[in-house]
């Protein structure tokens, strides 16, 4: 009778050990998965201005072999790569404070300079999958309370998922619209609207979860972060609407607080 008591419990002790053991492994292999997302988020943002970099480089390259290079033109380009190069840094210092959960005191940026700015950068990827453009820019936007880069990086994400969203609809019909207003002096609001096919209703609640997707090889991290770096500021990132007509996500933010002249 004692032996087998004794093989029950060694059987029971052996029983939970190995559920430890498994849920440890599970454990391991979540912070392995976590971190792969992680860096290839990293790569899928710094592939934008490193590209650029390499093809202004090898444009570079074929000026300086031609028999009468174009200094001026050369000029333009050592700026674009300067520039690319900037935008890179400010990606991995971005990347790096994603974590930070408190707003960086003083940070600032104008609302449509960065609308405006973004719409320049993605020029290229509007022309190629055909999308229009509709800028309604209220004018006279006080600065906001986040920081220029964190916020270009939003307004990127937002505006390439827009481009995406429209993939599968007509080329005559993809619009992409930019608005701003400004909320009793106080709030500002950036809405981003595509005319895509819009989300699934039972995807709309999970859409700002960390390593969500619908896209195929999709991260899942664009709105996760986009949520958390507005957030930070005390402002806010919302899916305003989406159906068969399409998505507007809009984000709200504070302004600025003016600086104390000395």
């Amino acid at each position: 009778m004692l032996l087998t008591v004794l093989l029950i419990e060694t059987m029971f002790i052996y029983s939970r050990l190995a559920s430890v053991i498994a849920l440890q492994r599970r454990e391991r292999a979540n912070r392995l998965l976590s971190i792969d997302a992680v860096t290839g988020a990293i790569a899928h943002e710094l592939r934008s201005p490193l590209g650029a970099i390499s093809l202004n480089a090898a444009t570079g390259l074929s000026h300086l072999r031609a028999a009468s290079p174009e200094l001026e033109e050369l000029e333009n380009i050592l700026c674009d790569i300067e520039a690319d190069g900037g935008r890179a840094a400010d990606i991995i210092s971005s990347i790096r404070e994603i974590t930070i959960k408190t707003a960086r005191g003083g940070a600032s940026a104008n609302v449509e300079d960065i609308a405006e700015l973004t719409l320049r950068l993605l020029k290229h990827d509007l022309l190629a999958n055909g999308v229009s453009v509709t800028t309604e820019l209220q004018g006279n936007i006080p600065p906001v309370a986040l920081d220029g880069t964190e916020l270009q990086q939003i307004v990127l994400n937002l505006c390439k998922n827009a481009i995406d969203a429209m993939s599968s609809v007509p080329a005559d019909q993809r619009e992409l619209r930019l608005k701003t207003a400004l909320d009793g002096g106080a709030t500002v609001h950036l809405s981003v609207e595509d005319s895509g096919t819009g989300i699934t209703p039972r995807h709309q609640e999970r859409i700002f979860d960390p390593f969500f997707t619908t896209k195929q090889g999709g991260m899942g991290l664009g709105l996760a972060i986009s949520s958390n770096l507005v957030a930070r500021c005390g402002g806010r990132l919302r899916l305003v609407k989406s159906d068969v007509r399409g998505s507007v996500f809009e984000l709200e933010m504070p302004i600025s607080a003016p600086t104390s002249s000395q």
